[in-house]
């Protein structure tokens, strides 16, 4: 009998916490019939401060459906993704999908000989595959809801502390500088190097947050990373896209659809977030390097995201 790997129970653990997610979920408001107002709103004919109650909890629990559906963009993972360099403790929890910024941790003390004396354990958190947060506290009771699901809290921050555990136990078994700081990517190819499939890397991969494909070689410490593969200089004649991140990020919300990223965009311009500056009548203003404004229309979003889905890469089958 073989004995049971690491890799093997993490991928159970893994199993196990996307069961119990689906499970609860099963639970959840299904969204009813859409309002009239929505399409006029999308269509930029009417502002939102104008849609009546029914119109904007429709679109609220409509916005809570597409979180729930796909979570990764709307977690802590794509900025966690853009940081030059993790902590190993930050990212082992990532690793183990939970949201370093909104987790509370026990890591246990050392011992004389720098070893750990105990489990790591997660008191609270924001798991990356789920909207909700967890808080360590007694079961829940059973769910008010017909099929009467009991979920319990405190056991999904059980199954991600195990997790943490096994993640935490290689990584600082491991011949290396423990505290050092590295790029997301190599903290990535050392799990995967070890068998650890990880539930994101390939969200995370399909909309560009994370180069290439798992690894075949053992990560390079951040400093030879750093010699072997030396910035590139651009042309001076060459100019970044702004926008072009920032309508990825949407239609990968948005399910790649022309009119709902158009309105994500849209509320997005309303924010001022950058390079977006407002709304006009023809469409979406933003700045690019310091030019005058451009305008972006549901025409040009539209071959925009036609660019994206033709370059956005396939998963595997099966």
């Amino acid at each position: 009998m073989k004995p049971i790997t690491d890799a093997a129970t993490f991928a159970a653990l893994v199993s196990k916490a996307k069961q119990e997610q689906q499970e609860r979920q099963k639970s959840d408001q299904i969204l009813g019939p859409m309002p009239y107002e929505v399409n006029d709103y999308r269509a930029g004919k009417i502002a939102f401060d104008d849609l009546d109650l029914d119109t904007v909890t429709w679109l609220m629990r409509e916005q809570k459906e597409i979180e729930r559906n796909d979570p990764y963009p709307y977690s802590k993972l794509p900025q966690n993704l853009q940081l030059e360099t993790w902590t190993p403790r930050d990212a082992l929890l990532l690793l183990a999908g939970v949201a370093p910024s909104e987790a509370m941790v026990y890591w246990p003390p050392e011992n004389v000989r720098g070893t750990g004396t105990d489990k790591p354990i997660i008191r609270s958190a924001a798991f990356l595959s789920d909207t909700l947060h967890r808080y360590d506290m007694p079961p829940m009771p059973e769910s008010s809801h017909d099929d009467g699901y009991p979920w319990c809290v405190a056991g999904a921050l059980r199954l991600r502390s195990e997790m943490l555990e096994i993640l935490a136990r290689r990584w600082y078994s491991g011949n290396h500088d423990t505290e050092a700081r590295h790029p997301p990517a190599y903290f990535v190819q050392w799990a995967e190097k070890r068998g650890f499939e990880i539930e994101w890397t390939g969200w995370a991969r399909d909309n560009g947050l994370l180069d290439g494909e798992p690894p075949t070689t053992e990560p390079q410490p951040a400093s030879q990373a750093a010699v072997a593969q030396a910035p590139q200089k651009s042309p001076k004649n060459q100019r970044s896209d702004l926008l072009a991140p920032l309508i990825r990020e949407a239609a990968a919300i948005s399910g790649y659809d022309t009119a709902r990223t158009f309105a994500l965009l849209r509320d997005w311009a309303h924010q001022k977030r950058q390079p977006l500056l407002g709304v006009t009548e023809d469409g979406i203003q933003w700045v690019d390097g310091g030019e005058n404004p451009k305008t972006l229309n549901t025409g040009a979003l539209r071959e925009r995201i036609r660019v994206i889905t033709r370059k956005k890469p396939q998963g595997n089958a099966g």
